[in-house]
């Protein structure tokens, strides 16, 4: 087993090897297939700005993600404790990737606060994230809740050796403050304010905002997933009797790991960018 200093080594590699990495990709690309999703014109000065918030995103969500991937063997080998660190290293990647997703949210935009800017015109989420999208959001989080009362009705008579009720209760009561965190950071990002320097610097302002809140919502539906899932998995587990509770309940983990990696895939690793943006914005 690699002690602390090995450990602690390796991560600081592995983010070196992530940010050269990122630094490789084809820049050009990306910012062709970005441009082609939003429909917007670029000018030599506002594709600077859009490369530049390409680039702290990729680097954000790599480096992100591959540190909160390792985070639980470097916490097991520093702090002396075990625990099921692989079953939190997927989840702790996700929340690494939406962080990573923010820096360049948070990046580009600092640096431009000192232009003249508004909030140009009221905006809802709605506007940029879709309703089923939203939708699944919030549900997830209040089924991850919903799950407490039938698993502390169940749990008593299991025939398997099961965590207590207070466990599950902290669990769901995570995975409801993960939905609720996620919908207040999409709405932080909807009522930023923009730059009035240019209408076409309104239009690249409202495609990077939507980008960000696609990234961040994929993100957020994976992770929520990681939650909901072994929840309902294991009140499954409790309910039905024997090896076909265990049966059943291994069957939805699966099911539940396979749609959270779909769910980052198709809207918050933006292989295809999918943009959503405020209606008229472009008139």
């Amino acid at each position: 087993m690699l002690g602390p200093i090995e450990l602690v080594a390796f991560g600081v590699l592995v983010v070196v090897v992530a940010i050269w990495l990122a630094r490789r990709s084809k820049a050009d690309d990306e910012l062709r297939r970005w441009v082609e999703a939003t429909g917007v014109e670029l000018t030599p000065a506002n594709a600077l700005v859009v490369e530049h918030y390409l680039l702290l995103s990729r680097r954000g969500r790599t480096v992100g993600a591959l540190v909160g991937f390792i985070s639980p063997w470097v916490y097991s080998s520093i702090s002396g404790t075990t625990f099921e660190e692989g079953g939190w290293a997927l989840p702790l990647m996700l929340v690494g990737y939406l962080l990573g997703a923010l820096v360049a949210e948070v990046g580009v935009h600092r640096d431009r606060e000192t232009e003249t800017s508004a909030l140009m015109r009221p905006r809802r989420l709605g506007d940029y994230l879709s309703g089923r999208l939203l939708t699944l959001q919030r549900a997830l989080g209040v089924a991850a809740l919903g799950m407490i009362v039938p698993y502390a009705l169940f749990q008593p008579g299991a025939t398997t050796d099961l965590p207590g009720v207070g466990t599950i209760a902290s669990f769901a009561l995570g995975g409801a403050s993960i939905a609720v965190a996620v919908e207040v950071i999409e709405r932080r990002i909807v009522a930023r304010r923009q730059s009035l320097a240019d209408i076409t610097d309104v239009e690249i302002d409202d495609a990077m905002r939507s980008t960000s809140i696609a990234v961040v919502a994929g993100a957020g539906l994976a992770l929520l997933i990681q939650f909901a899932g072994p929840l309902v998995a294991i009140t499954l587990a409790a309910a039905i009797p024997g090896e076909a509770g265990g049966i059943v309940a291994g069957v939805t983990i699966v099911l539940a790991l396979l749609l959270s990696l779909a769910c980052w895939l198709n809207v918050a690793h933006p292989t295809s960018y999918r943009v959503r943006r405020l209606q008229g914005s472009s008139g």
